[in-house]
């Protein structure tokens, strides 16, 4: 992926995730292309300071738009508002 121009790469920046070596890698080799991506909104804390009690959450019957794809980048799962959809 870090090749690809048409890619942005999106890298949890923690250790527990990530050596901080592969993060400057991520950076050097596109530095244009790396967003940084959070894991915390899987805890309850950020997702507080959402105005729904739905929002920040991934539980059952919670709100949440997630899109999975496969190594080819096609849309193998879709939830539009934590239902099902067709990809």
């Amino acid at each position: 992926m870090l090749t690809r121009n048409d890619v942005t790469i999106g890298v949890i920046a923690a250790p527990s995730h990530l050596a901080p070596d592969g993060v400057r890698r991520a950076f050097r080799a596109a530095p244009t292309r790396v967003m940084l991506v959070t894991d915390a909104l899987a805890t309850s804390t950020p997702a507080a300071l959402f105005p729904g009690r739905d929002l920040g959450l991934l539980r059952p019957a919670d709100r949440a738009d997630i899109l999975v794809l496969d190594d080819g980048l096609i849309p193998r799962t879709v939830l539009d508002r934590g239902v099902p959809a067709e990809p």
